[in-house]
């Protein structure tokens, strides 16, 4: 009897975890009020209604290397949906579904720092992924986790990949970056923090300076055909001030994972090397910019187990860094909403 009770309690105290109860309640949120409002009124949602009343795409199936399982969900109703509405209803479910499951598989262990960087993942992200970037969540999920997981020769990391460009064609960019951070470490087995931080400054600088450095590169990109990605490569647009900011504020979380002592060598790198892709496609495209800083800032939270500071044992700032966290979900929470009323 007693141990059956010891076993009984013991399933209930995978619950009785601060860090899993406040994942659950902000997901708990983000849903009740996406199924509140009805998923048609989120941004993107028609996007998707197209997709799944032409099969799949926009134009042309060749405007895609990959995204095979999203566009597979978006062209088949699996008998559950016959309409577009409800095929794109069924898909939100599924990568909903999965979101949660997936967090909930890495937060099931005792690594209070892996625990604590997916509830700062889910505090950063989930407005925007369990409501708007459905197609592309998968693929935040899987980057931010193999940045974490720092090897490449492994059968996991193969699948993981493949699950992640298959849901969107920007996790291509992601994994090759991965795979060259990785790389980058096994030849260079000691790298200095210093270089890596005048890469960040160099981030930083290109940031600041996007317009300039934008009419640079449109210049050279102008004479290629890139079809529907041809958004991602405009340039010469005026920056925009707020949207600067927001991705000043990204660099400043990733800058502060290199003083992280339990990020690992690799996940600096990738960071590194992510935030300066990051702020190059911003100089090319504020629309570039902005879906690689999502890369960015959940790498970093999961990283290093925190928000805006770096996480280490000995912080002083782990309370503010919660508080950090929770009024960044509201700021995100009420930008997603304002849009939703006034769609």
């Amino acid at each position: 009897m007693s141990e059956s009770l010891g076993q009984h309690n013991g399933k209930w105290t995978y619950f009785v975890n601060t860090n899993r109860l406040l994942f659950l309640l902000v997901v708990s949120t983000v849903l009740l009020v996406y199924y509140s409002v009805g998923g048609y009124g989120f941004p993107d949602y028609r996007n998707y209604i197209a997709l799944a009343e032409n099969n799949g795409y926009i134009v042309s199936a060749n405007e895609y290397a990959a995204e095979w399982v999203a566009r597979f969900f978006l062209r088949n109703g699996f008998g559950v949906a016959d309409t577009a509405a409800g095929t794109v209803d069924f898909f939100a479910a599924f990568v909903q579904f999965f979101y949660v499951v997936f967090i909930l598989m890495l937060m099931r262990g005792d690594d209070l720092q892996q625990q604590r960087g997916w509830l700062y993942f889910t505090l950063a992200l989930s407005p925007l992924l369990l409501t708007t970037a459905l197609r592309a969540t998968p693929a935040y999920l899987i980057i931010a986790y193999l940045c974490s997981y720092g090897k490449i020769s492994t059968f996991r990391f193969l699948i993981l990949a493949m699950v992640a460009i298959s849901f969107h064609d920007s996790a291509i960019v992601m994994i090759a970056i991965y795979v060259m951070s990785c790389v980058f470490c096994n030849v260079f087995c000691n790298v200095r923090e210093g270089f890596l931080r005048w890469i960040m400054w160099g981030a930083f600088a290109l940031i600041v300076l996007s317009q300039q450095v934008s009419f640079l590169f449109v210049s050279l990109v102008s004479h290629f055909d890139f079809g529907i990605r041809a958004v991602y490569f405009q340039g010469g647009e005026s920056a925009s001030i707020v949207k600067k900011i927001f991705l000043l504020f990204i660099w400043v979380v990733a800058y502060t994972a290199l003083s992280g002592e339990a990020v690992s060598i690799r996940s600096k790198v990738f960071l590194c090397a992510s935030t300066l892709v990051m702020a190059l496609s911003f100089s090319l495209s504020e629309v570039a910019g902005i879906r690689f800083s999502v890369y960015v800032l959940g790498a970093a939270v999961v990283a290093k187990g925190a928000f805006v500071f770096s996480g280490n044992k000995d912080s002083e700032f782990k309370q503010v860094d919660f508080v950090f966290g929770f009024m960044y979900f509201v700021i995100m929470f009420y930008d997603i909403f304002r849009n939703v009323k006034a769609s």
